[in-house]
Formats: structure tokens, sequence, C-alpha cells
């Protein structure tokens, strides 16, 4: 029973106690069933607010909210790292899958960029000017140098305005302002103002 449900029954009990005096008051004093009865109507009342209070005193107040929690998706952001040349001027590197071989020379009279497929054998040579020539066949196809090294996924490198990135679905080459040229094994896509010309071999 609680604190409230306890003084109201102690209130109740002493009413009672009052009623039951009162009542045996008037029926030695004045001996009149009319007494009487109304001594036995407040009898009746005192005990009904004594099973009152007994009976609300078991009933609880609580009520229980359930908030729905809500999740801000996050946008996955992608950081690419650059790694030097081998020299300042030139370089070569593979992709990791090592299906893809470049190598950047950024030396007059034509700074350009190769890059070629094994499988499919394909190349893709860029010069400084915008020209992409794509070239397909074995005989289009060169060896890059014994410890040529890896261009991890997300890293990039490059001298100058010559520059190319590492994807995981394939390498990424541009000049300048973005003329250039993406590579896989799916072919050769230009990019930017790039001019295209394809030879095969």
């Amino acid at each position: 029973m609680s604190r409230r449900g306890r003084e109201t029954s102690r209130a109740s009990w002493t009413l009672l106690g009052s009623a039951v005096s009162d009542l045996s008051a008037v029926v030695r004093t004045q001996g009149t069933t009319t007494r009487v009865d109304v001594g036995l109507a407040v009898l009746a009342l005192a005990a009904g607010m004594v099973l009152s209070a007994c009976g609300s005193s078991g009933s609880t107040g609580a009520t229980t909210t359930t908030g729905a929690s809500t999740t801000t998706p996050t946008t996955a952001q992608t950081t690419t790292t650059t790694v030097p040349l081998q020299t300042p001027t030139r370089g070569e590197f593979y992709s990791p899958s090592g299906n893809i071989s470049c190598e950047i020379d950024n030396v007059p009279p034509v700074p350009s960029i190769y890059c070629q497929t094994s499988r499919p054998p394909r190349s893709a040579t860029l010069k400084a000017d915008g020209s992409l020539t794509v070239c397909d066949g074995n005989n289009c196809l060169g060896n890059a140098a014994i410890g040529t090294p890896t261009l991890a996924y997300g890293t990039a490198t490059g001298s100058g305005d010559l520059g190319c990135a590492s994807e995981v679905s394939g390498m990424r080459c541009t000049i300048g302002p973005g003329d250039g040229f993406f590579i896989s094994r799916s072919g050769v896509v230009a990019l930017g103002g790039a001019v295209v010309s394809t030879i095969s071999r």
C-alpha cells in the first residue's frame, strides 16, 4: 500500500471509530430508532470509504513511453593519397591487379602518359596537347622495367600537370584541367576534351 493509501485508510478508520462512538452514545441517551438509523448510515459510509481507499491503493499511475530512434545515414568519404614517382619528372607503376601498367614522362618536347592492359592487349597514350591514341593488339604493348612499383587503390601519383589515380575499377589519368582517359579491362574511355584516335596493330 502506498503512503497516500495508508494515510487515507487511517483517516477512514478514525472516522469509522468516531461514528461507532456517536452511535453508542445515541443509543444510550436517546433510545430512538431515528438516531440509530442515522448512526448506521454514518457507519456504512465510513466502511465504504475504507474499502475504497484499500482498493485504490493497489493501482499505479506509471506510464511507459517508447521513443523511436532516428539514424542519420552517413556518406562515405573517398580520400586519395599522393605518392611520388621514381624521379621528379618520370616514373612507372602497376595497378594492384597487375593487369594495368603505366608510365608518366613529364619531359620535353612532348610530355605524355602511357598506360596498357595485358588482358585484353590495349594501350592508351595521352599527350600534353590533349590528343589520345588508343591502340588495340599485342603489338601495342611494351614491357615495364624490373622492380616497377604498385600504385595502391586510392593512391595517386604524377609530375606537374600529369597524373594518374589508381581505382578498384581501373586507372584514371589526366593532364591539366581534366583531359585524359580511364583504362580498364572494359576498354579506354576519353575524359574531358581529349581527342581520340584509334589504331590496331
